[in-house]
């Protein structure tokens, strides 16, 4: 196989990749998805403050999101706005790995 690096194929990933998330950024800055981001970050709270997955916390979106945000804590505050734009982050990622 020959690997050649190609500038323009590199750079039209790198826009594919930033304007979701520059458009994801800007919407959870100025929009807030109240019904979703609360009900996840009402999960987080609960399972930080000691309650139990699936027996204290119902889950309706499994326990994925919880232990991720529980594992970013460390490095970046959890609120709604950062959930906003760390699922719209994920999602973007999404274009390259399943497309």
């Amino acid at each position: 196989m020959d690997f050649k690096y190609n500038f323009k194929e590199n750079l039209t990933y790198l826009i594919i990749l930033i304007v979701p998330i520059s458009l994801g950024a800007y919407y959870s800055l100025f929009s807030h998805d109240y019904h979703h981001w609360t009900y996840t970050l009402s999960n987080f709270y609960d399972y930080k403050n000691g309650f139990v997955l699936f027996k204290d916390i119902f889950l309706q979106y499994g326990a994925g999101q919880i232990i991720f945000f529980n594992l970013i804590s460390v490095f970046f505050e959890i609120n709604m706005l950062s959930i906003g734009i760390i699922t719209n982050f994920i999602f973007a990622l999404n274009i390259f790995f399943f497309t």
